[in-house]
């Protein structure tokens, strides 16, 4: 599938489905059941028995820099809020992302930001708070940690996600 005819889904979660299946080879069944903060080891997709084939565990390298999964990862969820979650593979670290990692990751809903996390061109990793944005720093452990914060401070803020 063309990225031309991949432009054309509009539904999020086939989007993302098939656009890992195109970059690490997922079988269908795989890529509907993966949850990548569960996979993501950082070097290697680690997909559990149950989401496999045969039900056999197997582990998939990650070669080359993840592509901007952008629009694929971003869907109103059952609260009327606005979820987004875009996360880059740097090639080499950068003045301010040593873990390799670019991210935006945000909640918010009638156009106010519920909570946002990110570390822009200039500035360490942080999150925002609230519809006046109060901004705080944020230790970056690994992408799942952050993804497993995102998830708890969007439950803390606005409740849980559906």
């Amino acid at each position: 599938m063309s990225a031309v005819d991949l432009g054309r889904i509009t539904d999020p979660y086939t989007a993302i489905s098939l656009r890992l299946q195109a970059a690490f080879g997922l079988r269908r069944a795989e890529s509907i059941k993966i949850q990548p903060v569960w996979a993501d080891r950082g070097n290697q997709l680690v997909l559990k028995p149950s989401w496999a084939k045969g039900g056999r565990a197997r582990e998939i390298p990650i070669r080359r820099p993840l592509p901007q999964w952008g629009k694929a990862l971003e869907a109103m969820d059952a609260c009327q809020r606005i979820l987004q979650r875009k996360i880059w593979q740097l090639p080499q670290a950068e003045p301010g992302r040593p873990h390799r990692r670019k991210y935006r990751l945000y909640c918010g809903k009638d156009g106010k930001t519920i909570v946002r996390y990110d570390n822009e061109t200039g500035k360490d990793d942080h999150r925002h708070v609230g519809p006046q944005e109060m901004e705080t720093s944020y230790v970056f452990i690994s992408l799942v940690e952050l993804l497993n914060d995102f998830a708890q401070d969007v439950a803390r803020l606005s409740g849980e996600i559906k």
